[in-house]
């Protein structure tokens, strides 16, 4: 009965038309179509009808049994997307794939039983595939597969989206893509379809460090890693979706493997890059006594331990009459490889060569090691990775490399001192200035004296810098008085052969200079005096600078003070921590007002101070040096002599001395004393009293709150390069939220608590720079306005707020 439904007789094709025209318009355009499609037969494969992307058909499950077979050919791997509407409610679809090899991709897939289905298919090789749909079981109990039929017909439209993937397939290492080295050249592929893996494969002829640099897509998150040819893994690193990761590995010659998998599938595009580093040591190959390479003595060199397993040999020539020390040293040899060095000399009688020293650094770090020579002649040197004792196991000798270039020096020590016998003053050698000497700490307890004269001329700087020392030694240098009890004048040490410095201002005459081996007291030990020798020799390099020309020398004492005049610059010097330089200058009533006094030249790391007396002697004003080098004042001054006094100072270290000859350096610096500029237009002249704090030291003694506001009128926007008040009482170190700022037209133009005030409650000048354009013609508002923290206050008072023209820059030449 149900398969004679599917041929109908004229009467009933008449019947259903005239009852689709008695339909409304609407309803015969919206009717399902009922009866067998259009595309039977297509039951078999071989039949089966064509589906192309974006074109609709329409099929119906009918008469039961009916399967309908669709053929879409790809031109490569992709995603299809099938969208089926108007399945009917009694028809339960179910779909099978086959794939262009005749392979079951999708087999008995459930789509469902009403409405619309979409379904989602990967099909990852070119190739025509076959799609075949039936009806199926509906998970009830007495449903079965091809069971129901519907004259009903359902439409079916795909589309179709291409892998981004040019070098499928790839999945296997036969079928790997080739790729070369180039950092510039981006290669994209895609993880598609689920379970897709991308193989690349590359060739090292040196020895090299490879870097992959990869970009994951947004969807899918990937993993790299690098095999070699025995599929040996050498490298990984996984990669966040939408993340860049960095696969960084040292690698032999060789032929490798670049795999790059994914968790999930994505069709956008990840990004590789490939590149590498030639690491190539210029001494191989070396790996066996026989092929040796000479090392020269007495010079720095470059080698490596690559790859895992590599052994350098190298031979050394000791020359005679020997005797001596063979110091080697290399830098660190990466972060897992223990240099070690083993010299070995060669026993003629039994043909083979006997260590004579070895020695090892610990993983990362450098190699330090002294080997004694008793005969002259050829030796051989083995380098290589060491093992080492590790916290939870044991590392392995040539169980690590890296393509780390490592800087090695081997040095022959001759053992004799060109100094000796220095025990004594008596003994003490003549040690030339700007020169560099040499002489050893040997045996246990030597003491090595020298003696410098410094001519005769003007006080300079001494530099005394001892290097060369092993670790073994704590350095020690003190320098002397020739007098008779060789009074001690300064001192300098260190500990475990680092570098000592001695450095202190010398007038002419004569003095010692002690080397030696110094005491250190450790938890659990205390090395005394002298108790270490080393055939090492060490290097003294002493440096004298005599003080520069200094036009205003002597000038030590303010009654030494030397005239200097305003707007003039004069070239200084300050050799050590006892020179004070003082200058006396006159203000004439045309120059009286805004004046800055400027020391420029100065290093910012010498803390020095300038001081500004009155013309009896008595201290107005101070300040001290500032980070960018300048030593600077702006003070305001009426007509009348003046003082000025720069010395170095501690600043916050307690001892000046100590402070200024451990950072100085010779220099000559320039001092100018520089009137300021005229007054352009007075913005405000009486006090004011700002804060939250009665105070009867002020002149205003109740708070009036804690901003003040003036308003001031320009006739054109020209309003003078600065703005002069004075002010007291201000925090030199205000706390957070506790800042006093001054403002023109709402823009900030200083903070006041940053300008350097006496302690005491006298008015201090201060003077700022406007910024361009600040001020405009017309009405200008000016306003003070102090912080607040917690419940308290910085009480200040300030006056004679005013508007300056410079009559000199800020930044007036040194000179």
């Amino acid at each position: 009965m149900r398969h004679r439904s599917r041929y109908m007789t004229a009467g009933a094709i008449l019947l259903a038309a005239s009852l689709m025209l008695s339909l409304p318009g609407d309803a015969q355009e919206n009717a399902t179509p009922t009866g067998p499609d259009n595309l039977e037969p297509n039951n078999l494969p071989a039949k089966a009808t064509e589906l192309l992307p974006g074109k609709t058909l329409k099929l119906s499950i009918h008469p039961v049994g009916d399967a309908d077979c669709l053929a879409m050919t790809v031109p490569s791997g992709g995603t299809c997307l099938l969208e089926i509407d108007n399945i009917p409610d009694k028809i339960c679809i179910w779909l099978a794939v086959t794939a262009p090899d005749g392979t079951k991709m999708y087999e008995n897939k459930r789509l469902g039983n009403y409405g619309k289905q979409t379904v989602r298919l990967d099909l990852p090789v070119k190739g025509k595939y076959i799609f075949t749909l039936r009806d199926g079981k509906d998970y009830s109990s007495d449903d079965k597969t091809d069971d129901k039929a519907s004259p009903k017909q359902f439409s079916l439209v795909c589309s179709f989206l291409p892998a981004a993937d040019a070098f499928e397939p790839n999945n296997k290492p036969e079928q790997a893509t080739k790729l070369k080295f180039d950092d510039k050249k981006i290669t994209e592929g895609a993880i598609f379809p689920n379970g897709d893996v991308d193989i690349y494969q590359f060739d090292l002829k040196q020895p090299a460090t490879v870097s992959a640099n990869v970009k994951a897509s947004n969807t899918a998150n990937l993993y790299v890693q690098v095999k070699d040819a025995k599929g040996t893994g050498k490298g990984y690193v996984s990669i966040a979706r939408g993340m860049r990761g960095l696969l960084r590995t040292e690698l032999p010659t060789g032929s490798y493997t670049l795999a790059i998998s994914g968790s999930g599938w994505s069709r956008m595009p990840y990004q590789l890059r490939l590149s590498s580093v030639v690491s190539a040591d210029p001494n191989e190959p070396n790996n066996t006594p026989e092929t040796a390479k000479l090392w020269p003595m007495g010079k720095e060199g470059t080698v490596k331990i690559f790859p895992t397993g590599d052994r350098d040999y190298y031979t050394i020539e000791v020359p005679a009459p020997g005797g001596g020390q063979l110091r080697i040293k290399t830098s660190a040899g990466g972060q897992n490889v223990a240099m070690f060095a083993d010299v070995q000399q060669y026993d003629a009688a039994r043909k083979r060569y006997n260590s004579v020293g070895s020695g090892q650094a610990p993983p990362g770090e450098p190699l330090h090691m002294l080997v004694k020579l008793l005969k002259p002649g050829k030796y051989m040197m083995l380098l290589q990775d060491g093992s080492f004792q590790r916290t939870g196991y044991y590392k392995y000798a040539n169980s690590d490399s890296s393509t780390l270039p490592v800087t090695m020096r081997v040095d022959y020590l001759d053992p004799a001192d060109p100094a000796e016998p220095n025990n004594d003053y008596a003994q003490a050698r003549p040690l030339a200035l700007n020169k560099k000497a040499v002489g050893t700490i040997y045996p246990a307890g030597d003491l090595d004296y020298f003696k410098l004269t410094i001519p005769p001329g003007p006080r300079g700087l001494l530099r005394v810098d001892l290097t060369g020392l092993p670790d073994s030694i704590h350095p020690h240098l003190s320098l002397h008085h020739a007098d008779q009890r060789h009074t001690q004048i300064r001192k300098a040490g260190t500990f475990n052969g680092a570098k000592a410095t001695l450095i202190h201002e010398l007038a002419p005459g004569d003095y010692f200079l002690l080397v030696r081996d110094q005491s250190r007291s450790q938890t659990g030990s205390n090395e005394p005096w002298d108790d270490t020798a080393s055939l090492s020799r060490y290097s003294l390099d002493v440096q004298f600078t005599k003080g520069g020309a200094d036009e205003t020398e002597p000038n030590d004492k303010i009654d030494q003070a030397q005239e200097i005049v305003p707007g003039k610059s004069y070239r200084c010097s300050m050799i050590g921590p006892s020179d004070h330089d003082f200058f006396k200058f006159t203000l004439s009533a045309n120059d009286a007002g805004w004046v800055q006094i400027r020391a420029t030249g100065l290093r910012p790391r010498v803390f020095s101070r300038l001081r500004v007396f009155n013309d009896k002697k008595k201290p107005i004003h101070s300040t001290h040096i500032r980070r960018d080098g300048t030593l600077a004042a702006n003070v305001s001054l009426t007509a009348g002599d003046y003082y000025i006094c720069i010395h170095p100072d501690s600043g916050n270290n307690g001892s000046y001395n100590e402070t200024w000859q451990s950072q100085f350096q010779l220099r000559p610096f320039y001092l100018a004393v520089l009137p300021l500029g005229k007054r352009i237009q007075l913005i405000e002249k009486a006090p004011h009293h700002l804060g939250d704090n009665k105070d009867a030291n002020f002149e205003v003694d109740d708070p009036e709150g804690l901003a003040f506001s003036k308003t001031f009128n320009l006739a054109g926007a020209n309003a003078g390069d600065a703005i002069a008040l004075e002010g007291r009482q201000i925090s030199l170190n205000p706390r957070k939220g506790a800042e006093t700022f001054l403002l023109i037209n709402g823009k900030s133009v200083a903070m006041l608590n940053r300008q350097s005030l006496a302690e005491n409650l006298t008015w201090q000048p201060m003077l700022f720079d406007l910024p361009a354009g600040i001020c405009k013609a017309g009405k200008n508002e000016l306003t003070i306005r102090v912080g607040k923290t917690t419940s308290n206050a910085d009480d200040i008072e300030v006056r004679r707020i005013a508007l300056v023209r410079r009559l000199f820059s800020k930044d007036t030449a040194q000179g």
